[in-house]
């Protein structure tokens, strides 16, 4: 009941929905401020046999779940000698691993929680990595300063996509690409493509990867749980169980039905 309580306000208007993101991604992170919880996000499972990318050094193979989404969202891309930014970065996990193992010029990870940036500054160190604090909605940077901005199952938290996509717009290079990532409910489909188009970022690749998440969300289940109830307030487990996209959340059985799907939108700027 808490869930789907939270789930309708923060449905029913944008400045709402701004506002509840905000004070729970601050709450996650003063739950978890000492717990080594660097990945927020579903995850990503190839269902194909494929090679599972880089190797990765034994401290991150735990993680492989995680960032294999980073991974098939820069393929199309390639990071090598670019300018990253990583637009509500979370915890850092994925923006360490694209500084670390995808070779970049520099990467910048941007959230709206001080909380999180504490965090993702403390525990990862690259030398071509930085954070801060910023909006995704009024980004702090100036114009054409990345090649590359990346946003991962952050925008349905947004007051307004296409105020979002504009700001992505604005801080991409001539010939930049915008990789993203995230949830949507099915009927809202045609409103995000004129989203998209609206702020002159066509998308050139459209991919539904809902079956891939849904992989993921089942493979990570124990490792979830298990923080659950090592961490998490019992009065509050139902809410992470929600957030965490776990098998029997709300969300999860959306997505199963296919009330919601999961895509990945791969876009250049002109």
């Amino acid at each position: 009941m808490i869930s789907e309580t939270v789930n309708y306000l923060a449905a029913s208007s944008p400045r709402l929905r701004r506002l509840i993101w905000k004070h729970a991604y601050q709450t996650l992170n003063r739950l978890f401020a000492d717990i080594d919880w660097p990945y927020l996000s579903y995850g990503y499972v190839k269902l194909d046999g494929a090679a599972r990318g880089p190797r990765l050094d034994p401290a991150d193979e735990a993680s492989r779940i995680f960032v294999q989404l980073y991974d098939h969202m820069a393929e199309g891309a390639g990071l090598a000698g670019k300018r990253v930014l990583d637009v509500s970065c979370g915890r850092g996990g994925g923006t360490s691993h694209m500084a670390k193992y995808l070779a970049p010029r520099l990467v910048v990870g941007v959230d709206r929680s001080e909380r999180a940036v504490l965090y993702s500054t403390r525990r990862h160190r690259p030398g071509n990595l930085t954070y801060c604090a910023g909006d995704a909605e009024a980004l702090p940077f100036d114009a054409e300063t990345f090649d590359i901005v990346v946003n991962v199952e952050a925008s349905h938290c947004y007051g307004s996509m296409v105020g979002f996509l504009r700001e992505v717009h604005r801080v991409l290079q001539r010939g930049g690409d915008f990789l993203w990532a995230d949830v949507r409910n099915t009927h809202e489909l045609p409103a995000l493509v004129e989203a998209f188009h609206e702020a002159a970022l066509p998308p050139r690749h459209m991919e539904d990867i809902t079956a891939n998440v849904l992989a993921a969300l089942d493979q990570t289940h124990a490792l979830k749980m298990d923080a659950v109830r090592r961490h998490v307030p019992r009065p509050l487990a139902p809410l992470m169980v929600e957030f965490g996209g776990m098998p029997g959340s709300i969300i999860y059985g959306e997505l199963a039905r296919r009330d919601k799907v999961y895509l990945h939108y791969a876009c250049r700027k002109a």
